[in-house]
């Protein structure tokens, strides 16, 4: 089941998820560090709040695909938030069924006793990563080069923070998205390379 937690200032929370933090909520300067227990979590709402930092512990909820934390005063953005990587496997064999063969059965062979199978479609591994991030109206100079490991992401909010003017420039281009992650992937040290190899094997 997938989880989704709320916070907003003077709103109810509208949570699927078994834990109650109350109806009403003040506006958010600090994370608890409870939260990032949920590792179930796919999508995150602290928008319109005033959290000046996001703590590197936020790579802990490797299943989320939605962050929003437009409208706060963050100044910087921990280089962990690349890290938001989750290695599943495709919902064919999530169930743990047996092996799905191509065509046939097993068939023994009376005369060299050797039992054999035809070809079977093993388990698909997928690596997800985060897919919506929200950061608009911050006060965000600069960004971690990390963040160009999110090659999934879809949606970057980016708007009304100080950022340079050439992340600005490339981020205002056609498809300015995945031209500014692939500039910060170009930047970023290889150490990252050795991580990525590690989470897929």
């Amino acid at each position: 089941m997938k989880d989704i937690l709320c916070l907003e200032p003077q709103k109810r929370i509208n949570s699927r998820i078994m834990v109650r933090i109350g109806e009403c909520i003040r506006t958010i300067r600090n994370l608890s560090p409870n939260l990032f227990h949920l590792q179930n979590l796919t999508a995150l709402y602290l928008k319109n709040n005033h959290l000046q930092r996001l703590p590197p512990t936020i790579c802990q909820l490797v299943n989320l695909r939605t962050l929003d934390l437009s409208q706060n005063k963050l100044r910087s953005l921990p280089a962990e938030l690349g890290d938001l990587i989750h290695l599943s496997v495709n919902p064919i064999s999530q169930h743990a069924r047996p092996p799905r063969y191509i065509s046939g059965s097993p068939h023994y062979s009376l005369t060299t006793g050797i039992l054999s199978f035809p070809p079977f479609i093993p388990p698909i591994a997928i690596l997800l990563k985060l897919q919506e991030l929200l950061l608009s109206n911050n006060q965000l100079r600069i960004l971690p080069y990390e963040l160009g490991k999110l090659f999934n992401l879809i949606v970057l909010g980016l708007q009304g923070n100080p950022l340079t003017k050439e992340i600005m420039s490339i981020y205002s281009e056609p498809n300015g998205t995945q031209k500014l992650l692939s500039h910060m992937l170009d930047h970023l040290q290889g150490k990252w390379l050795v991580y990525l190899i590690a989470e897929i094997w």
